[in-house]
């Protein structure tokens, strides 16, 4: 992943999940230990849903000194949505045992017409 994105500067800077190793210069990412819960999804500006919000803010993030925080758990609802999570131990009679973009937490996010990597990994007006 760093040859993709050039991580190799910053890597050692994230600190994902245990705010007790946050430090003067670092990137955190807290993480829900909360299961998806479709009425606690919130939407900020721009129509993207957190899916695992961890604060009652409505921004992504806050930056202090060398400090950047993001305020909501914004890996694990990518990794829900790009990994088919919703997919996962589901016993259907459709083909290769697939689940129904009809009963998909992106149509009832309203999110389908959306690519959904792009929504969540982007830089300012470049989508990735």
């Amino acid at each position: 992943m760093s040859l993709l994105v050039g991580l190799d500067g910053v890597r050692d800077y994230f600190v994902i999940g245990d705010e007790s190793e946050v430090t003067e210069k670092c990137i955190y990412f807290p993480l829900s230990n909360n299961n998806l819960d479709e009425k606690k999804v919130i939407y900020l500006d721009d129509d993207i849903p957190i899916l695992f919000p961890v604060s009652d803010l409505f921004r992504y993030y806050k930056q202090e000194g060398g400090i950047i925080v993001f305020d909501h758990d914004l890996l694990s609802g990518a990794f829900y949505l790009l990994s088919g999570m919703q997919e996962n131990g589901l016993n259907t009679e459709r083909p290769l045992n697939r689940y129904s973009w009809q009963n998909s937490k992106q149509k009832k996010l309203k999110i389908t017409a959306k690519t959904s990597g792009k929504l969540f990994f982007r830089d300012n007006n470049r989508s990735y």
